[in-house]
């Protein structure tokens, strides 16, 4: 061989050693690229996950401190109604303790006995219009719960997947 073809052969294997060690360096600096792109996106679909947790244990809370509150403002109702039956009932022992009112009674006897049905008809009155109330405050209940149940549906079937 002559001294050219080797000096060929020289600068034939430089340039092919040289284009391979640039198409290495682009696939490297691609891979690396690559790498990092798919950490970004790691980092960012798990700070979604914490988000996300994060907005579901802020919903189960305020569920939480709703069913709280419903269960205080029952527990006060139930406290009322014992004490207004309490009351009635002994109004209404007082009442029937009285003696019978009759055509001989004398006219203060029978102006006790319509005073005292008087009350009796304020006290059946306003048990009524408690027993309205306390109807309304249940039916209130009632839509407050039936709206808390579909909220926990809908935060069961989002952390759940379905």
């Amino acid at each position: 061989m002559r001294i050219w073809h080797i000096i060929y052969l020289a600068c034939l294997l430089s340039a092919f050693a040289g284009g391979w060690y640039v198409n290495g360096s682009r696939w490297e600096s691609k891979h690396l690229s690559l790498q990092a792109d798919y950490a970004q996106q790691q980092q960012k679909a798990s700070s979604d996950a914490l988000t996300k947790q994060q907005r579901l244990i802020k919903e189960m809370d305020n569920v939480r401190q709703a069913a709280i509150q419903i269960k205080k403002e029952h527990d006060r109702n139930i406290a009322d109604s014992r004490i207004a039956s309490e009351r009635l009932r002994v109004e209404l022992d007082r009442i029937k303790a009285l003696p019978v009112v009759d055509s001989a009674s004398s006219i203060s006897e029978r102006a006790n006995a319509a005073t005292d049905r008087l009350l009796l008809a304020n006290l059946l009155g306003e048990s009524d219009q408690r027993a309205g109330a306390y109807a309304e405050e249940a039916d209130r209940l009632r839509v407050a719960l039936s709206a808390c149940n579909s909220e926990y549906e809908a935060v069961r079937l989002t952390a759940g997947g379905g």
